[in-house]
């Protein structure tokens, strides 16, 4: 992203002294990580953020850096937290880092030990992935100053929590979903104004599939459907996690990029183990050399 985004190097201390850097990773379960952030709320910052900021040699100070551990949500809740930050002008631009993998066997015997992965014998289920994706959101001002050829707007962010952080049947979560994309959706409620790409984070798993099938018959005067493309990451690159939302927003971007691209609008829906629900709408700029978004 370093060098899409044509970032200067580490040495430009003004530059990085106004950009921030959010990490997202997995939902800590103590049975795939064997720790757990209630002992150690520390552990992401001081083993995983502050590593690879060391390790890219950035001079940043600690409000600059975060942690998440929200799964596949995380995107839509660093695109929230980023938006505070650059509303209050104490940061230009921030990095958004997703990571995940499913192919070490901690979380391979954790997957097989819950009946989550697919098999000869086992029709449904997921397919473990590894993938890292990284985002750079920045201010308007701020990609116009630096002469930034930048890749869309993001232009609304829906993010639904449920009450008892647990994972709710498939028709509640299935509900939820559908209101974080009501909510985020252009124009009057009772009309069909989102035309564009649709990216869906289902991985293989009946409960993921039924939940959407639930939000489809709630958004079917909302969305229209049958003429929507939908692109399903997982078919290429497995279960990603924490990834997912990220690389979601990377593959938007791209298509963006393109001149005859799927066309100016798409949405990035996502639903977390934990039963949260996620949506992030992006439009493609109207220049290149204007817009509040970039990806790598």
């Amino acid at each position: 992203m370093i060098h899409a985004s044509s970032l200067p190097p580490a040495s430009a201390h003004e530059f990085w002294r106004g950009t921030g850097i959010i990490t997202l990773a997995p939902l800590i379960d103590e049975e795939r990580f064997l720790f757990s952030l209630d002992r150690a709320p520390a552990a992401l910052l001081e083993h995983y953020a502050w590593p690879l900021v060391r390790l890219l040699e950035l001079p940043m100070l600690p409000h600059q850096v975060w942690a998440l551990a929200s799964g596949h949500c995380g995107m839509a809740e660093a695109i929230q937290l980023a938006e505070r930050e650059l509303s209050a002008r104490r940061l230009n631009r921030i990095i958004v880092l997703g990571a995940d993998s499913y192919v070490d066997p901690l979380s391979l015997g954790w997957l097989a030990q819950h009946r989550r992965l697919k098999s000869p014998t086992r029709q449904t289920g997921t397919v473990p992935g590894e993938a890292g994706a990284c985002v750079l959101l920045e201010s308007e001002v701020s990609a116009r100053t630096r002469g930034a050829v930048i890749g869309g707007h993001v232009e609304a962010t829906g993010l639904g929590v449920h009450a008892d952080g647990k994972r709710p049947p498939p028709p509640a979560l299935g509900r939820a979903l559908a209101e974080v994309v009501k909510n985020v959706l252009p124009g009057a409620k009772d009309e069909q104004s989102f035309h564009g790409e649709l990216l869906l984070d289902l991985n293989g798993e009946d409960w993921k599939a039924q939940a959407w099938g639930y939000a489809q018959v709630l958004l079917a005067e909302h969305l229209d459907l049958g003429h929507l493309r939908v692109v399903l990451p997982c078919e290429s690159l497995g279960e990603i996690g924490a990834a997912s939302g990220p690389a979601s927003v990377c593959l938007a971007v791209s298509g963006f990029l393109r001149v005859s691209g799927p066309g100016d609008d798409a949405m990035n829906c996502s639903i977390s183990d934990c039963g949260q629900v996620a949506a992030v709408r992006l439009r493609r700029p109207a220049s290149p050399r204007s817009p509040t978004l970039a990806r790598s």
